[in-house]
């Protein structure tokens, strides 16, 4: 059976039927190498099966609650419709009545849908109680419809109902509404294949306690709690089932008040077309109040006085806001000091734990605290949260086009992400893409058209592609969650970048690496913060660069440049705190490098194998020469000395605010004999303040 031609023609008629702009762009094809992790769908030629033997099969006309059967097998009564023998049915006709599948043989149910409208008010419209398999196909050609609401006997609710496995395959059209309950439950294993589904449910969409996979379907879902959903967790004991979701090939549009697809162990998806609309999109998203540092220096004038001029530090992180990272602030070891809120007069705080503002303690990120706009972890599918698409396992993209709108993580995976080829773009109330573990991208193009933070994981690796990341906060986030290090002691995490083109335009640090940073090829473009809490470069430990051009552009007070040992040369230029391209020139004019940005920026990094020891290139701003520098040593300053390219306070993050007060700039890293500039500065002044006197130095 050739179900490639059958999908041909139901997108055919779904999309003359008026589908989603998103749904309806092509699935571009391409060859491609899965981990074998990565599909395990293992249809049966059965499964794939959509036809039967006419001949044999038991044919059942309904009308109203009554019903014509042509065969042994079936018995209609008082409305409902019960099999109690293996073999082929198939329905027909409009009624008021219930399909039940109670038979304990061993051989498989196949029930045909051959243009039939069911309505139950009394639970499942098909409820299988007892089956080896049952194999429903929606005959090519036919339009096909089930409603159902209350719950029956069994205490069961929704449109289909399996206790045993399910498989749903077939070109005709089916809708699903279910008042009560999910659209699809199988307790066991549910496969859909080449089916094309619409699904209105009270519940979820499609909920599979064991497997579900998805195959060259076309399926449009509207649930007011999860989309799709796979695993389960036991009520009693607690213990979690999990299960796996594979989706290869076919369009898929959802729309859901929780999560869009959610599994408790995996979830990957090939050559698909995939569009999500989770929590009702980025706009619900809750307020963020930043983490802990960060977030000292919102709603300030200058990034350092509170807006009410009363010299206190804000309230940050109360109950229900994102709670920061964890670490000492201000010297102390338990993250206690003047900073409101923090474990103030509270022993029994852990490090870097918060409390609300009637002293109590908060729950800790680890907790999934989704539904606030959090990190967390979490085995219960039952849990609200609005992400689009979330496993407790991996999320595994290989070729898929996907468009996703979620009030919190657009992609989160409790272990790792992996995104090869495909094409991608992401709105996102909280993080993007998130992963507990590794993440690896390697796209055709990701635009993260807006988010809190773009990109976070432990372990975060950019291969290649084309990647476009907004966030109002960090655009790279390269953290430990489980770390406990301190707020400025580098974890064990890491951000690597070996090719690619990535542009960040990011509210907070463009790059935070609260471990190590190394880049060996592609090129960064930053275009960071314009408050001076942030940096467009920050880390912890070490940022290396061996390869690839590195234009990091933000303000300058928390400016850093990459470690000593760095591979390529690089240029710290102090550059007039406005807009405007700025130009990297080698001596015979020409133009080796541009950094174009529409924000407001004072610091430059500018680190590339395009720069060349010995070599002299002039550094010109909206055309006006800033200087030349002559490559010597591995960091070269314009406008600025030494040092002041180190971090806001010195050269060691963590001296940072270690006595609670504001050290000299440059203090422990001006070079002996240099004038040690811009110390003490004022409250919120630029370090590189606009004069022509800069300017030539």
């Amino acid at each position: 059976m050739n179900t490639m031609r059958y999908l041909t023609m139901t997108l055919s008629a779904f999309l003359l039927t008026g589908c989603t702009e998103a749904a309806a762009a092509t699935v571009e094809t391409k060859t491609m190498a899965l981990t074998e992790t990565s599909l395990t769908m293992n249809l049966s030629e059965e499964e794939e099966l959509e036809t039967y033997d006419d001949a044999t099969a038991v044919h059942i006309q309904i009308s109203g609650t009554e019903a014509t059967i042509d065969k042994d097998g079936a018995v209609l009564q008082d409305g409902t419709l019960t099999i109690s023998k293996a073999g082929t049915y198939v329905l027909s006709g409009d009624g008021t009545v219930a399909v039940v599948i109670n038979t304990e043989d061993k051989d498989n149910v196949h029930l045909v849908l051959n243009g039939v409208t069911l309505k139950c008010e009394s639970g499942p419209a098909i409820y299988v109680a007892d089956a080896e398999k049952t194999i429903l196909t929606v005959r090519n050609g036919t339009k096909n419809a089930i409603e159902a609401a209350g719950e029956n006997a069994d205490e069961k609710k929704g449109g289909i109902y399996a206790k045993d496995d399910l498989v749903i395959n077939g070109g005709g059209s089916l809708e699903i509404t279910a008042a009560s309950g999910d659209g699809i439950h199988g307790n066991d294993e549910v496969k859909l294949v080449n089916a094309m589904i619409t699904i209105h449910a009270e519940s979820d969409g499609i909920d599979a306690n064991d497997i579900l996979a998805v195959k060259d379907c076309i399926l449009n879902i509207t649930a007011e709690k999860d989309g799709i959903k796979a695993g389960d967790t036991d009520e009693d004991t607690g213990a979690v089932t999990t299960a796996d979701i594979e989706i290869s090939g076919g369009v898929l549009t959802i729309t859901a008040a929780d999560d869009g697809i959610q599994a408790t162990g995996t979830i990957t998806a090939s050559q698909s077309e995939v569009a999500i609309e989770a929590g009702g999109g980025y706009e619900n998203a809750p307020v963020h109040t930043g983490d802990s540092f960060n977030g000292m220096f919102e709603n300030m004038h200058g990034g350092f006085a509170p807006q009410d001029g009363s010299g206190e530090m804000p309230q940050q992180n109360l109950q229900g806001q994102r709670p920061g990272r964890s670490g000492a602030m201000f010297g102390t070891d338990n993250g206690a000091g003047a900073q409101p809120g923090m474990n103030s007069g509270n022993e029994t705080m852990r490090p870097g734990e918060f409390q609300n503002e009637n002293g109590e303690r908060m729950m800790e990120p680890s907790a999934d605290l989704e539904a606030n706009g959090t990190e967390g972890t979490s085995s219960d599918t039952d849990e609200e949260t609005s992400k689009g698409i979330k496993a407790d396992g991996s999320i595994i993209l290989a070729n898929a086009t996907v468009s996703i709108n979620s009030a919190d993580d657009a992609l989160h995976a409790n272990t790792d992400v992996s995104i090869t080829a495909g094409t991608l773009t992401l709105k996102a109330g909280d993080d993007a893409i998130h992963a507990d573990g590794t993440m690896t991208l390697d796209p055709k193009t990701l635009e993260i058209v807006t988010s809190y933070e773009g990109l976070e994981a432990k372990n975060l690796v950019i291969d290649g592609g084309e990647i476009l990341i907004t966030a109002s906060d960090d655009g790279i986030n390269s953290i430990d969650q489980d770390s406990g290090a301190s707020e400025f002691a580098a974890d064990d995490s890491l951000f690597t970048m070996n090719g690619g083109t990535v542009t960040v335009d990011a509210g907070g640090d463009g790059v935070d690496c609260n471990g190590n940073g190394v880049m060996n090829g592609g090129t960064l473009t930053v275009y960071g913060p314009e408050n001076n809490g942030n940096g467009a470069l920050d880390y912890n430990g070490t940022f290396t660069v061996n390869g690839g051009t590195l234009l990091a552009g933000g303000s300058s007070q928390m400016s850093m440049v990459p470690s000593a040992g760095t591979g390529v040369y690089v240029i710290s230029a102090g550059i007039n705190n406005s807009n405007g391209a700025v130009e990297v020139k080698a001596s015979d004019g020409t133009v080796i490098l541009t950094y174009q940005s529409e924000k407001s920026c004072s610091d430059l990094v500018i680190a590339s194998d395009q720069l060349k020891q010995g070599s002299t290139y002039t550094i010109t701003q909206n055309g006006t020469s800033l200087g030349e520098v002559t490559i010597s040593d591995t960091v070269t300053y314009l406008n600025k000395t030494a040092g002041t390219g180190q971090g806001m306070f010195g050269r060691g993050r963590e001296n940072r605010m270690a006595s609670g007060t504001q050290p000299d700039f440059n203090s422990s890293a001006t070079p002996e004999g240099q004038p040690q500039e811009n110390s003490q500065l004022p409250d919120g002044q630029n370090a590189f303040p606009d004069t022509t006197e800069q300017k030539a130095m």
